[in-house]
């Protein structure tokens, strides 16, 4: 049996960066495949499909290289609870923005979606195998998943400030979802979470980053320079400048 405290989630999204337990998440090495060897993939297929002492690395492997099918078949055999498994196959639905109900499934096994009927009828929630930070973090990364589609955009806001709630005076959520909100171009959102992360920490260099990158993104071109050379930044430049300025 995988312990739960081997290993790290690290997900290299450009609006986030967070740790989970068990493994990691990175883009995949390359946008182009090869094309598929009958007889490899076959291979692929069976080491997806049961357990090894290795599994954590094969499911890294897969999402590597670009195989969801693979790398959710190799979640599904890691032998861990079924809230584990639900959340861990609900980001990496995330990761590959994969808009199928399918996926939605496990977004909603993993957080007890279930009406007042199906909670009555219903045996053990899958939720309660999860710690209050991956309960969070997988609210969060549904609030994200249901803002991949516009008519579903007012919803996720039921969802995306999870990390919100449980650490209100941490700057650290409020950036993330500045940042976030950035990258998916929903400036109005991206300006509110930076004033109240201006609230947090004003001096703070990469809330001043984040601050002009909203700014230039509004058109603002002026204001966002001004910013981005205020006095307190130039005390502390920071990388996120231009990490936010060249998406």
């Amino acid at each position: 049996m995988i312990r739960q405290s081997v290993g790290i989630l690290n997900w290299s999204i450009p609006w986030v960066i967070h740790k989970m337990p068990l493994f990691r998440i990175r883009r995949p090495t390359s946008t182009s495949r090869p094309a598929a060897n009958p007889a490899s993939q076959a291979t692929l297929r069976e080491l997806a499909s049961r357990f090894n002492p290795y599994q954590l690395q094969v499911i890294n492997f897969f999402i590597d290289h670009g195989e969801e099918s693979l790398a959710q078949e190799a979640i599904t055999h890691t032998g861990l609870p079924a809230g584990w498994v639900a959340s861990r196959s609900a980001q990496v639905a995330l990761y590959f923005k994969d808009q199928s109900s399918k996926s939605e499934g496990y977004f909603k096994v993993a957080l007890d979606l279930r009406n007042i009927g199906d909670s009555v009828k219903g045996g053990k929630a899958a939720a309660d195998n999860l710690s209050q930070h991956d309960w969070l973090w997988t609210s969060r990364s549904y609030g994200m998943w249901l803002n991949l589609t516009p008519a579903r955009s007012a919803e996720s806001r039921r969802y995306i400030t999870g990390l919100i709630e449980r650490r209100p005076h941490d700057l650290e959520p409020q950036l993330q979802l500045a940042e976030y909100y950035l990258n998916a171009k929903q400036n109005k959102r991206a300006a509110e979470h930076i004033a109240l992360s201006e609230e947090l920490s004003a001096n703070n260099a990469r809330v001043i980053a984040v601050k002009g990158s909203i700014q230039y993104a509004d058109g603002k071109i002026n204001d966002a320079v001004a910013t981005w050379n205020s006095s307190r930044l130039a005390k502390a430049p920071s990388k996120a400048i231009w990490n936010s300025t060249s998406m």
